[in-house]
């Protein structure tokens, strides 16, 4: 309830067509995409040459760029919008950058989702007492088909330790003779 009503007060202080983090984010790439080079190939696809040698293909179309940040977020990267910057120089009526972005990042979008409300519930003592009281039982064991299993079931660390025939392994301890206590020998011969 509280989420819902924070939401709805940050709805009502929010300017434009993006939600906040949206806009937010939205606003560094219009600023990076200023630093891009467009090239039009002459359909709906794009060169563009940003910092450094990095080079990347959109195609308008398509809604797809070689980046693939537009893909996966929803948001046009820093190439898409130089493009759309480019298009719109070139007397091309194609809206704001803002447009283009995914509408589930639109504060529309945002809003339809938070409409709901939950409503307030008084305390247990208010509530009404229930007549019939049922006791749950927990549910029958049933027990699966075929033998049960004899060993028990080992834990990671045991299994390490277990040897092949299934029991503690002596391997690396030194063993003790029983009638002599010692090391190092046994009944028959000497280690």
């Amino acid at each position: 309830m509280k989420r819902i009503v924070n939401v709805k007060k940050k709805i009502l202080k929010t300017n434009g067509i993006l939600t906040p983090r949206a806009s937010k984010a939205f606003e560094k790439i219009k600023s990076d995409a200023n630093k891009c080079d467009v090239l039009w190939e002459g359909n709906q696809r794009y060169q563009v040459s940003g910092e450094g040698n990095e080079q990347f293909v959109v195609d308008i179309e398509a809604k797809s760029c070689a980046c693939r940040k537009w893909e996966l977020t929803g948001i046009p990267c820093k190439h898409v919008v130089a493009v759309i910057n480019n298009m719109v120089d070139n007397g091309l009526e194609v809206g704001e950058p803002e447009t283009w972005v995914h509408p589930v990042y639109l504060l529309s979008t945002w809003i339809n989702t938070y409409q709901f409300t939950v409503e307030p519930l008084n305390g247990r003592t208010l509530w009404e007492k229930a007549e019939d009281l049922y006791t749950l039982v927990a549910p029958k064991k049933i027990s699966t088909p075929g033998r049960p299993k004899k060993k028990r079931k080992m834990s990671t660390n045991e299994k390490d330790v277990v040897g092949v025939d299934g029991k503690l392994s002596l391997q690396g301890k030194l063993k003790r003779r029983g009638a002599c206590g010692t090391c190092g020998h046994n009944k028959k011969k000497v280690y």
